[in-house]
């Protein structure tokens, strides 16, 4: 549902090679999107630490969920759950718009 401000949807886009990643966080109310650049890798922590600088600087309220892919990259999910009021989410394999 995209009923309030501060529900984030993101995924990562890898370049040629796995070369280049960049993740593609966006509101699902608004539709404003974030481009994080990773450009060191896109590990799980480098993704984490990627994330919580682009969120650091927006208001509680703007952040309420975020909700991903089943990629590895989110192995540190845990750890991105506390910049979220109501948590991380994974989206459904197969059928993430469910």
């Amino acid at each position: 549902m995209r009923t309030r401000p501060g529900d984030w949807e993101g995924d990562l886009i890898v370049g040629p090679r796995n070369r280049s990643a960049v993740a593609t966080p966006v509101d699902g109310r608004t539709r404003y999107l974030r481009l994080v650049a990773l450009p060191y890798g896109h590990s799980a922590d480098q993704l984490r630490d990627a994330l919580v600088a682009a969120f650091s600087a927006l208001p509680e309220h703007a952040r309420r969920t975020l909700t991903w892919d089943q990629g590895s990259e989110m192995a540190r999910h845990h750890e991105l759950a506390p910049h979220f009021t109501d948590g991380v989410y994974f989206a459904r394999p197969g059928s993430p718009w469910v």
